[in-house]
């Protein structure tokens, strides 16, 4: 298990922000419960919560990404497509910098970034596990 604690901790990623509908909140991964339904996310603002490992939203790989587009292309907006054509291509840089340009991008538009993810919970197979509503979103100020 502490495995994918490791593989997971320093990651980029977003989740919703509740105090602003529709917008997404960039935070880094600080860590994961033993059972990986718990997630705690610092934020730019040194705020820490946790969310269900549901709500917490990954970039997918490059390649799968990179394939979905080509085989959805007709049913994205122009924008959206755009969009993630700019972050597939980001994907291929190395570098935090990259990541992070792709992840700001994303975090404008919540269909590219619906397509662009994948919650936690699916990418750790623990998606029929997990329900939002059973999540705690507790705040508290930076260390």
């Amino acid at each position: 298990m502490l495995n994918f604690m490791e593989k997971y901790s320093g990651m980029l990623a977003l989740v919703s922000d509740s105090a602003q509908h529709g917008k997404m909140k960039l935070g880094v991964i600080s860590g994961l419960n033993p059972a990986g339904t718990l997630v705690s996310v610092s934020f730019g603002d040194l705020s820490l919560s946790s969310f269900p490992s549901d709500q917490v939203l990954i970039m997918k790989d490059k390649n799968a990404l990179y394939g979905q587009l080509l085989s959805s292309s007709k049913e994205l907006e122009m924008q959206d497509f755009k969009l993630l054509l700019s972050v597939n291509m980001l994907q291929e840089k190395t570098g935090l910098s990259a990541q992070l340009q792709a992840m700001e991008l994303l975090k404008s538009s919540p269909s590219a970034a619906q397509f662009a993810t994948v919650s936690l919970s699916v990418q750790l197979g623990l998606s029929s596990q997990i329900t939002s509503s059973g999540g705690l979103s507790a705040e508290r100020g930076g260390r």
